[in-house]
Order: structure tokens, then C-alpha cells, then sequence
């Protein structure tokens, strides 16, 4: 890893430090810089010079980005944009602060690495290639994604537990736009499966070379050291390698379960080996459960705390030069005297009284004078005069409804009822007959209505005011009827005859020539003597 290389602006990228280097490309730190301080550490992975001008290898990247960008899977390294300029081309991707299993591989002399790890690990790698193999394009059809470069240069476990694969830049799918040429092999011949050599790769290669490190994980050493690579790559042409020796017979700890696994995902013979990644993680998980994620970060930090500090540090810097370049945009922000259309700035000054005074700062950045700031537009009082003609309106109709007189009860109907009596009436009214105090006879109700005297009309006329007067009913005495058996055998009484001769009109009582006087409390009744 480089350090303190000059950073380098990619759009709205900025390159930093060189992480690791490969056969084709380089990978950086990167930072990706948003507005109002928006900021995202990433990794850049960036071509070789010598392969910047190449159109095959440029190819092969984008292939690399357009494959990597349809997955979204925990075990595999997310690819987040691809940036081109004149001469180069980058891939964007997330940076996963760890180290690769190439720098974590047991060697001569060093302590084995437990078997829950490795079982957490080889699970994490086999679940990441399975997303892989079962990707689809949007129409859903299959990808038919194989990575041919099962590494553990292109494994990384990451300080949060998790084993994620990377670097899809030698895959073969079938949305690629690149074909491989003819004669050229892709993938590292110590980790290349016998029909890989002859150019038949398929998901089962890439098992192939999990197998192959999980070999080297548990028995702590290379499966090919010493051998060169032009020998080894005729034996797997000619499927003449031998199989590996068993892990148990390296390492007493290890189940014979284990060396079935091994055994069936290195068999020469794809047939033979798992169909898929998932079902040998699934075997895997049975044979060793694999550890939880925090005993994976514990023992990659006890492994490999070293170089993770000095990753960090840098990333430290980098924040560090982020944060510096933050407060530099907001201290020219600041000090640049406001523009013609900018509204001013108003400072506030608390004085000892409690009150507070607000003063605008001039453009040019020096304090302001005491001048005060101009009052604010008045309020039209359109609106408020409407809520209070609203509200009076609303008063005036409750005062209505309360102080509305009541319906009139069964005494004012009675009052009404009696004053019907000075009217005409309009029809004969037939009445039960009463029985007098004295033997006079019945007054018909057909009779005309009396003139009143001089002096009831001089009391009428003294009690009338502007207003109707009031007219109280006050009952009359009860008066008792004739029973009907008494009355069977008696003449018809002359209102049956009033119908066919009129009756002879029969002059008032004595006194009785207005039958109403007016009481101490100055209402109208009926006297008792007419009755």
C-alpha cells in the first residue's frame, strides 16, 4: 500500500492511496464527495496504463462492472459506478475495511486457524458464489455467471465478520460483450479445475477451486508449492493430477466429514463433485458449524491487526482532509461579501436590560452599527374584521335563541280562548246544559254580542297601552251537570230548536250587562255572579 500519494480528481470522485495491486488494474482509496459535505469512502479499482489503451481489456472491464453491478449480495463485494474520462477508466465499488484470505493463509510454523473460522469463511465464499451463479437478467433468464477466478487473492474478509468475493473481471456470462480468445485460459492454474484448461468451465469449476482452498485452509499449506505452473497446467489438461491427502491425516482435529468434502469438490470428474454452492455449504455447516461473525473479526484482528491499523490511518487522513477541505468551503463562504440579491444577515445583541436588539451586518463583514432595522410591513386588517363581524353575528343569534319566547302553554291557549268570547262567533256552538243557580233558562252561544256600558268601555280604554294587554285566564267555578238520567224525560232544551226557529234573546243579570271586571291585580275576569 502507497502512501501519501497527491490526490487526484475524478468527477465527483477524488483518488487517494493505492491500496493493492493486480495483473490488470490497481485499487485506491477514493472518496466520493457530495454537496453540503456529503461524504463516502470507496475503493477505486483502476486499469493499468498499459491497458488503458487496449480495447479488448477495457471491454472486459465494463464486462466486469455490468456483472458485478446486478448483484446485491452480503458475500460479494457491491459495485457502485463506473467513471470514464479520454484515457481511462475507473470502477467505483465499496470499500470494506479488512484484508484478503491470500494475506490470512496459515503459514509454515503459525498457529492453524480454528475450524469454526474457516467453516464461517468457506460458507461466506459459497453463499456469494451462489448469488453469482443464479443471477437472471431482467427478462429472467439465467446469467450463467462463472467466476473463473476463485482466489484467495480475490477473498476478503472484512472486519465485520463477513467473507465477501470480488474482482468478476475474468467471469464468464452470457451478457458479455467480450469473448474469450481462442487459445487463452482465464484464472490462476493453481486453483483451475481440469475442464477449465480445455475451456469447459462452469459452476462446478468454481467449486473446484473452493475446494482447493479449503484444503489449504485446514492442512496449512499450499496444495501445489514448488510446482511449476507450465507442469501443473499439462496435468490438468491430461486429468492426471493426484487427488490431495486427506486433511485428517495433516491435522487431528479435523472430522473425516471434512476430508469427504474436500474430497468431492476437487474430484476430477465435474459429475462427482456438489451441483451447487449452496448444497456444499450446506454439507460444510453440518460437518463444522460455522463460527459466529465476532469471533470472526476477533480473530482477524489477533491475525492481522497490524496492517488494519495502518489501513486505518489512512482513512483517518482522509477524513481528516475532508474535514479541512469542508471548513475551508465554509470559511470562504463566510468571508465572500454577499451578492446584490442576497438577503442580509441580522445578528442578535442581548444587552443587560433583557431586551434584545437586532442589527444587520453589513455586506463587507465588519460589525454592524446600532442602526435599527426597519419595521415590517403592516398586516391588512381585512381578515381580522371579518372574524369579528363573523363573531358578533354568532352572538346576536345565540342572545336570539336564548331570550326567544317560549311556545304558549295550555293557560295562554285557556286565555284565548276566553277573549273568543266578546268576538261573534262565526258558527253555532252546541253546549251541554248546565245546571243554573236559578231556574232562568241557557243563553244560546248564537247570540249577538252585547254592547258594552259606558263604564266598562271607559275601563277598557284606561287599561289598553301601546302593547296588547295581556289576558290572564282565571277558571270559573266548576259547574255540576245534569245527569243523563235526570235529563232522559225532560222538554229538549230550545238550542235543538235554534236550528230550525231562532230563540228569543233573554236580557243580561242584573249588573251583568258586562259580565268582566277588572281585578286588583289589574287583569281582566269573568264576574261570578254571571255566571
Amino acid at each position: 500500500m502507497s502512501v501519501g500519494e497527491t490526490p487526484r480528481e475524478l468527477g465527483r470522485y477524488v483518488l487517494y492511496d493505492q491500496i493493492a495491486s493486480g495483473g490488470m488494474a490497481t485499487v485506491h482509496f477514493g472518496r466520493l464527495h457530495g454537496a453540503v459535505g456529503f461524504s463516502r469512502l470507496v475503493a477505486i479499482k483502476r486499469l493499468h496504463p498499459s491497458y488503458a489503451t487496449d480495447a479488448h481489456f477495457v471491454q472486459m472491464f465494463l464486462d466486469e462492472a455490468r456483472l458485478a453491478a446486478r448483484l446485491d449480495h452480503p458475500n460479494v463485494v457491491s459495485t457502485l459506478d463506473v467513471v470514464a474520462n479520454e484515457t481511462e477508466v475507473f470502477l467505483v465499488m465499496e470499500h470494506v475495511l479488512g484484508d484478503a484470505l491470500e494475506a490470512l493463509m496459515p503459514r509454515e510454523g503459525s498457529r492453524p486457524i480454528p475450524l469454526a473460522v474457516i467453516s464461517s469463511i468457506v460458507c461466506g465464499v459459497l453463499e456469494g458464489l451462489h448469488a453469482a451463479h443464479e443471477a437472471c437478467a431482467d427478462t429472467g433468464e439465467p446469467l450463467d455467471i462463472v467466476h473463473r477466478d476463485v482466489s484467495p487473492h480475490n477473498i476478503l474478509v472484512g472486519v465485520d465478520g463477513l467473507a465477501r468475493v470480488f474482482d468478476f473481471g475474468v467471469a464468464k456470462a452470457a451478457i458479455n460483450t467480450e469473448e474469450t480468445r481462442e487459445g487463452v485460459v482465464k484464472g490462476k492454474v493453481t486453483y483451475m479445475a481440469p475442464e477449465q484448461v480445455r475451456g469447459l468451465a462452469d459452476r462446478r469449476s468454481d467449486l473446484y477451486a473452493v475446494g482447493v482452498i479449503l484444503w489449504e485452509l485446514l492442512a496449512g499449506r499450499r496444495r501445489h508449492a514448488g510446482e511449476r505452473n507450465d507442469s501443473l497446467f499439462l496435468k490438468l489438461a491430461r486429468n492426471e493430477l493426484a487427488p490431495p491427502p486427506a486433511p485428517s491425516t495433516i491435522r487431528d482435529d479435523v472430522p473425516v466429514t471434512l476430508d469427504a468434502i474436500v474430497a468431492t469438490a476437487t474430484d476430477g470428474d465435474p459429475s462427482q463433485r456438489f451441483d451447487t454452492a449452496r448444497e456444499m455449504a450446506v454439507a460444510l455447516e453440518a460437518a463444522v458449524p460455522p463460527a459466529p461473525a465476532r469471533e470472526v473479526s476477533a480473530w482477524l484482528r489477533g491475525v492481522a491487526g497490524t496492517r488494519i491499523e495502518r489501513v486505518s490511518a489512512v482513512m483517518r487522513r482522509i477524513e481528516n482532509d475532508v474535514q479541512s477541505e469542508l471548513d475551508a468551503r465554509l470559511t470562504s463562504a463566510t468571508a465572500r461579501p454577499a451578492s446584490s440579491g442576497s438577503m442580509p444577515v441580522v445578528t442578535a445583541t442581548i444587552r443587560r436590560t433583557g431586551s434584545v436588539s437586532l442589527t444587520p451586518r453589513p455586506d463587507d463583514g465588519s460589525r454592524g452599527s446600532d442602526r435599527p432595522i426597519p419595521p415590517p410591513a403592516q398586516r391588512g386588517w381585512t381578515m381580522p374584521a371579518a372574524l369579528l363581524a363573523f363573531t358578533a353575528v354568532m352572538l346576536l343569534v345565540g342572545v336570539r335563541t336564548l331570550t326567544r319566547r317560549d311556545p304558549p302553554g295550555p293557560s295562554e291557549r285557556y286565555d284565548a280562548a276566553a277573549r273568543l268570547v266578546d268576538a261573534p262567533a262565526a258558527t253555532p256552538v252546541e253546549q251541554q246544559p248546565l245546571v243554573q243557580p236559578t231556574p232562568e233558562p241557557s243563553v244560546s252561544a248564537t247570540e249577538p254580542p252585547r254592547a258594552p256600558d259606558a263604564g266598562a268601555g271607559s275601563r277598557a280604554a284606561s287599561a289598553s297601552s301601546p302593547s296588547p294587554p295581556r289576558v290572564v285566564y282565571v277558571p270559573s267555578p266548576p259547574v255540576a251537570r245534569v245527569p243523563a238520567r235526570e235529563t232522559a224525560n225532560a222538554a229538549p232544551s230550545p238550542r235543538a230548536e235554534t236550528t230550525s226557529a231562532p230563540t228569543a234573546n233573554v236580557g243580561p243579570k242584573p249588573g251583568c250587562e258586562s259580565p268582566f271586571a277588572i281585578g286588583p291585580d289589574g287583569l281582566r275576569q269573568i264576574k261570578p255572579e254571571c255566571l
